[in-house]
């Protein structure tokens, strides 16, 4: 990139931040009275609507695709791949029912977002192993008795150069535990618009989004749940690397059965 032109991306850039958090600044309104009304909050989507306009604000057009097993009226865990800053303004882009956010605690301490985040019931992740062992279990279940889907980023961190990489088991047993069933979230081209470790924002493109159908975890044991995380992980990167809409039956043969129906492990 040449330096005028880098420049002038700067520039566009700290415009478009300003904008950006202008804008979700103005939804703080609506979120704070959603959360005084729990019951409000999940019928009419104040939070998620709005904050689903922040990367249109940059000119960015979404194209989504729904496999016919995604079932929004059943709360689930969504395991999306992790690209940049914007990856919970994709998902309340293309998301249909009420969901919170799985972060870093530290997360929840950035002005204007980090509010936002709480606001909307999010699950901060501690730093220390234990406490992440004693309070994530009971923040998954709180949700999912409450009816609230959890976004997941099951990499745990942002991709380095586009593709997908490792997803962690510890997403899918969570799940698992909450009587939760997974739901992949593919996303391609969004590491066009912004990238790990810049603040540099290219405007305008298409983002192509996949999301796929609800797969139960209902009794999976502990290889059942490498298996599955390792199915998802693949569905994934077909999308995003390959461009391909997956066929679900192809990685996990139990993705079209009814959820809570346990897969077959042979």
């Amino acid at each position: 990139m040449t330096g005028p032109l880098r420049m002038a991306l700067a520039v566009y850039s700290v415009w478009y931040w300003a904008l950006g958090f202008s804008w979700m600044s103005l939804v703080l309104i609506p979120a704070a009275i959603s959360r005084a009304f729990g019951w409000l909050w999940m019928r009419v989507p104040f939070v998620q609507r709005p904050m689903g306009l922040t990367p249109r604000l940059n000119g960015t057009r979404f194209r989504v695709v729904y496999d016919p097993g995604y079932r929004p009226e059943i709360p689930c865990a969504y395991a999306q791949n992790h690209v940049n800053l914007f990856d919970a303004h994709t998902a309340c882009a293309v998301i249909r029912n009420p969901f919170c956010g799985l972060m870093n605690a530290w997360q929840m301490r950035v002005p204007i977002y980090g509010w936002l985040m709480w606001l909307t019931h999010g699950i901060p992740v501690p730093p220390r192993p234990l406490e992440r062992a004693r309070m994530l279990p009971r923040a998954f279940e709180d949700r999912a008795a409450r009816g609230i889907s959890i976004l997941t980023f099951p990499e745990a961190h942002r991709t380095p150069d586009g593709k997908v990489h490792e997803f962690k088991r510890g997403v899918t047993q969570l799940a698992r535990d909450a009587g939760l069933p997974i739901v992949p979230v593919a996303v391609r081209g969004m590491y066009d618009v912004m990238r790990k470790g810049s603040l540099l924002v290219r405007p305008g493109g298409v983002v192509h989004v996949w999301v796929g159908p609800h797969i139960s975890t209902e009794g999976l044991d502990k290889r059942d749940m490498q298996r599955l995380t390792r199915a998802v992980e693949a569905m994934v990167r077909t999308f995003v690397e390959d461009g391909k809409v997956p066929d679900p039956a192809e990685y996990w043969p139990p993705a079209g059965a009814e959820v809570g129906e346990r897969p077959p492990t042979g």
